[in-house]
């Protein structure tokens, strides 16, 4: 007895577009955050520096 098992194809489209719509938010999300430590880190800088009398 065997049996063969094909992919179907139909399924595997509306996974890889769901799975892509799922994704791109959190990656937008991840870009931005990341963006904003930057930013937040770069004028704490100034201050750190300021309140240690650094040049």
């Amino acid at each position: 007895m065997s049996s063969v098992l094909t992919p179907s194809s139909e399924g595997s489209i509306d996974q890889t577009h769901a799975s892509f719509w799922a994704i791109a938010p959190v990656v937008a999300v991840a870009a931005f955050m990341e963006v904003l430590d930057l930013s937040i880190a770069n004028v704490a800088l100034l201050h750190i520096a300021g309140s240690l009398s650094a040049s």
